[in-house]
C-alpha cells in the first residue's frame, strides 16, 4: 500500500539555489536536509493514503487541464512551531485558486480520511523539518540567513508515492500545466 503527495516540484535554477539553503541550515542544525527524501517542492496536502492511484491521476490530470503557467515568490525563512523552518509561498491567483480545488475534490473522494488540520495549512517550501531539538538553540543564527527573493515558474505538477511502510517517494506522474 502507497501513500501519495500532490505537489509543485521546482525547477532549476532555483531548485538548486534551495538545495543550498537546505545544507547551510542542515550545518546549524546538524539535521539531514529535506532533499535527502525528496527535492525540494510546495506540497498541496498531507500525505495521502487509502485512495486508488489512478483515481488521483484522473482527478490532477483534470484540474491541471483547467489552469495556465504560473509562478510563486520566496524570499524569508520563517518557523512552523519550533518544528519546521520553510520557505512560505507568495502564491498568485491561480496558484491559490489550483490548491484550493485539489482539496476541494479530494475531500469529496468516499475514501478520503479528514485530518484535524486539513484547513489549517500553507503553502511552502520545508528547509528543515524535525528541528524542535535544536530550534532554541539555533533559530537565532538560521533567521539571520538572508534568502534572495526568488520567483519561480509553474510548469508542472507531480504526483509522488511511497510504501507506507516506508521507503524513498518516487514519481508516479508528471502533469504539464498548460502554457
Amino acid at each position: 500500500m502507497y501513500k501519495y503527495l500532490v505537489l509543485f516540484p521546482i525547477p532549476d535554477p532555483f531548485r538548486g539555489q534551495l538545495c543550498k539553503l537546505q545544507d547551510e541550515v542542515a550545518a546549524l542544525t546538524n539535521i539531514s536536509p529535506p532533499y535527502f527524501n525528496l527535492e525540494p517542492h510546495v506540497t498541496f496536502h498531507r500525505p495521502l493514503s487509502g485512495i486508488d492511484e489512478n483515481v488521483l491521476k484522473n482527478l490532477i490530470r483534470g484540474v491541471t487541464l483547467q489552469m495556465r503557467q504560473t509562478r510563486i515568490t520566496l524570499h524569508a525563512l520563517y518557523p512552523f512551531g519550533k518544528h519546521y523552518i520553510v520557505l512560505p509561498v507568495q502564491a498568485t491567483r491561480d496558484v491559490a485558486a489550483l490548491w484550493v480545488e485539489i482539496n476541494h475534490l479530494l475531500e469529496r473522494l468516499p475514501e478520503y480520511e479528514h485530518g484535524q488540520y486539513d484547513g489549517d495549512n500553507t503553502l511552502h517550501i520545508s528547509i528543515a523539518a524535525k528541528t524542535i531539538l535544536v530550534f532554541d538553540q539555533t533559530w537565532p543564527a538560521i533567521r539571520k540567513i538572508q534568502v534572495e527573493p526568488m520567483t519561480i515558474p509553474l510548469r508542472t505538477i507531480a504526483l509522488y508515492r511511497k510504501l507506507v511502510e516506508g521507503g524513498p517517494w518516487e514519481t508516479v506522474e508528471t502533469f504539464s500545466i498548460p502554457a
